[in-house]
């Protein structure tokens, strides 16, 4: 009789610790699961629309990303000119020239391109 109810308790104990093996197992997949989705969330980066067009002086000079501006610029003007001709000088002085341009308080309220095609020859 004694070795039955021991025998009885050993199944209940493996059952028990088969359970909490099984829940264990359920919240460790929970745990790597949100682990890997804040890492993905984290590695992903926010794609950024500007409306070049729409662009004031002022809104520039605050830009992080002033380089790609004036590139994005860059290439639009020259695109129109059916010019694939890049001279690297002349693109830095021009846009050393129109960043002094965006900074004038003058200029604060005007669009860049607006300032840039008034400048241009006709």
């Amino acid at each position: 009789m004694a070795s039955r109810l021991v025998r009885q308790l050993q199944n209940r104990i493996e059952i028990a610790s088969a359970r909490r093996s099984n829940e264990t197992h359920i919240m460790l997949k929970l745990f790597v699961g949100t682990l890997m989705i804040v890492f993905a969330a984290q590695s992903v980066q926010a794609q950024i629309t500007v409306d070049i067009s729409k662009i004031t002086c002022e809104q520039f000079n605050v830009l992080e990303k002033q380089d790609s501006v004036a590139i994005w610029l860059s290439g639009f003007y020259h695109g129109q000119k059916r010019d694939p001709v890049l001279e690297i000088n002349v693109f830095e002085e021009t846009v050393r020239k129109y960043r002094a341009a965006y900074r004038q308080p003058d200029n604060f309220k005007r669009r860049v391109m607006e300032l840039y095609e008034s400048s241009q020859p006709k």
